[in-house]
């Protein structure tokens, strides 16, 4: 049993409707990338802040501690 659909078929949705599928698919995406964006904050954050080895280059690391964390008086 084949399913026939001519062009004159006609097809009625509320406009209720097709107003409420519009919005959940721009809260969904609005939400997809909102969620997306924090991860990539957190991302950065973990990063820029964690510390790194401070015993490579001629300064034994200070100036990477200094960028980091604001002095270079630091004890390893």
């Amino acid at each position: 049993m084949a399913l026939k659909i001519s062009e004159e078929a006609a097809v009625q949705m509320p406009m209720k409707t097709v107003a409420s599928l519009i919005c959940m698919v721009a809260i969904g995406t609005w939400a997809y990338f909102g969620i997306i964006e924090t991860q990539n904050k957190i991302s950065t954050t973990l990063e820029l802040t964690e510390p790194t080895d401070h015993t490579s280059g001629d300064d034994g690391g200070k100036l990477k501690y200094k960028i980091i964390w604001g002095s270079t008086k630091h004890n390893d």
